[in-house]
């Protein structure tokens, strides 16, 4: 009941109260029928319209919904990705996974060091072909030369963040202030390996651009999706290689990649 209503009502009480005692001699009923009318009048009263508060985005988009709420993203490096593309990105990783730990088996299992390394190198070397377009280097550049360029410093700080969320996600968190000390070491190069750059490549490039075409995932998001991979590759492997160490060097490798005139794509 409107707080209005509830003081007006005690009021009209005290009134006829007062006014029994204060007129014994008058018939009671002739003072408390009126009274109880008037309450029932004011029970009936609509209520003030109370003032609208704002709606959240959730109860907007329940409310009216022809206007679909904003897309949550979530992306590592700052960047939107809408979560279809987190999912096919996701689909991706997945598989790349499966076909890196291929790669890297030894006869005593997957060298965890090996797949980490090729997961970020493929990522690394994704999106250099994504972006090889736009880099100044001479065309009989070879495969292996180092290939300095802008581009390369602005994709891969995103793939690695990526990388690094994925990371997050699995309970894993590691930040480039935390993780520049052991970037540093040695311990974490990427002779660590079993294959090289170029042996990577030549191994798993047909098998991501055939994946490209079926999916319609273009160089640069085949090379995020295989920096998600890295990040799954780090948490499956944290038993037989420490997760710091294991991002450290993917890390390595993913720049390395970036960086690093590719071999030409299987015809």
């Amino acid at each position: 009941m409107n707080i209005r209503r509830i003081a007006s009502a005690v009021l009209l009480m005290l009134v006829a109260g007062v006014l029994v005692f204060s007129f014994p001699s008058v018939n009671k009923w002739i003072i408390i029928v009126p009274v109880a009318l008037a309450m029932s009048a004011i029970s009936k009263m609509s209520p003030a319209k109370q003032q609208r508060q704002p709606q959240s985005t959730a109860t907007a988009a329940r409310s009216n919904p022809s206007k679909p709420a904003a897309v949550e993203t979530s992306s590592p490096g700052k960047a939107n990705v809408p979560k279809e593309q987190q999912k096919k990105l996701l689909e991706a990783a997945t598989f790349f996974k499966t076909l890196v730990f291929k790669a890297a088996a030894t006869d005593k299992g997957v060298h965890a060091e090996t797949a980490i390394c090729a997961a970020a190198w493929m990522s690394g070397s994704m999106l250099f072909r994504g972006f090889g377009g736009h880099v100044k280097a001479p065309r009989d550049t070879k495969p292996g030369t180092p290939v300095f360029s802008d581009e390369a410093n602005v994709v891969g700080p995103k793939a690695m963040n990526l990388m690094l969320a994925t990371l997050n996600q699995l309970g894993h968190q590691f930040s480039e202030q935390s993780l520049a000390p052991i970037v540093a070491s040695h311990d974490v190069s990427t002779r660590l390996s079993n294959l090289s750059l170029q042996e990577a490549q030549s191994k798993l490039d047909l098998f991501y651009i055939k994946y490209g075409n079926a999916s319609g995932l273009s160089h640069n998001e085949l090379g995020m999706a295989s920096a998600i991979s890295a990040g799954l590759i780090i948490h499956e492997c944290r038993n037989v290689f420490e997760p710091g160490k294991g991002t450290a060097l993917a890390v390595n490798a993913l720049v390395q990649g970036t960086k690093t005139m590719p071999v030409p794509l299987p015809v």
